[in-house]
């Protein structure tokens, strides 16, 4: 191995569950991206396992509800994002109840209907850890996301509209005062 590689890219090259117990020991890896390999959700279960990984992208990945699952109660992860993986609402519901340590959540273009996407609701002391959730390109209704939209805390960001008339920001997000992360999808700025 190589002792002193913090962040590691290998995007579409084949990789496969095999090949990650060197990967999710490795010493001083912080930041590591698979995006469109091989890896399924018994990799998700290998890479559950590092101490030392914060940053881990795992999309387009046929991982399912089960590699959620497994990668929930690991304690280093806190940007995660599992975009195109198959994940429906047993998988977000695991993230969302299980795992106090993401603050970075991308689940866009998966599997999640209203009943997963409640579970990011704030309960107490949970989720108040995310403060950026992105459901894009799911099963979520348009009630249920302007309901989580409102109901989210001041500091988070949730990503959950698919398409706007004239490409404007949903009302909810015309609050400045909650905006930390901006993500305008579609190319629908001008005159800036």
């Amino acid at each position: 191995t190589i002792p002193h590689l913090r962040e590691l890219c290998l995007e579409k090259n084949k990789v496969t569950d095999q090949e990650l117990s060197v990967l999710a020991s490795h010493p001083r890896l912080k930041i590591l991206d698979l995006t469109k390999n091989n890896i399924t959700a018994q990799g998700a279960r290998i890479l559950a396992k590092s101490k030392t990984l914060k940053d881990l992208t795992l999309s387009g990945n046929p991982l399912g509800d089960l590699g959620a699952q497994y990668l929930s109660p690991n304690t280093s992860i806190t940007h995660l994002s599992l975009k195109n993986t198959g994940i429906g609402d047993e998988g977000a519901t695991a993230l969302a109840t299980l795992n106090e340590t993401i603050t970075f959540l991308r689940l866009r273009n998966n599997k999640i209907t209203d009943k997963g996407a409640l579970a990011f609701l704030p309960r107490r002391q949970q989720n108040t850890h995310l403060t950026h959730l992105e459901l894009k390109d799911n099963q979520v209704s348009k009630e249920i996301a302007h309901f989580l939209q409102h109901l989210m805390p001041s500091y988070a960001y949730v990503s959950l509209y698919q398409k706007l008339p004239g490409n404007l920001p949903p009302p909810a997000l015309k609050q400045k005062d909650k905006i930390r992360v901006l993500s305008i999808d579609g190319g629908g700025i001008r005159g800036l």
